[in-house]
């Protein structure tokens, strides 16, 4: 997520989605997520979903925790 004087805006961004081992907040859109505006988290038995609300709501990002716990389930 980029701005100008005018507005914010995304730019392509190829660094992969960061996983983090860690249930301490993050910093969504810096070094920390590869300046991603989501990312996903663990510990122990628990997933994190750190997401920008201007991404989507939480219909949409349900989509994402059901996939994601289906992978983790099978891991």
């Amino acid at each position: 997520m980029c701005r100008n004087e005018q507005e914010f805006y995304y730019e392509q961004n190829s660094a992969p989605v960061v996983l983090l081992h860690t249930d301490k907040s993050i910093n969504l859109n810096s070094e920390q997520t590869n300046y991603h505006v989501w990312a996903v988290c663990y510990w122990e038995d628990y997933l994190y979903l750190d997401i920008y609300h201007g991404i989507c709501d939480g219909t949409g990002m349900y989509m994402v925790l059901t996939t994601l716990l289906y992978y983790y389930c099978t891991e």
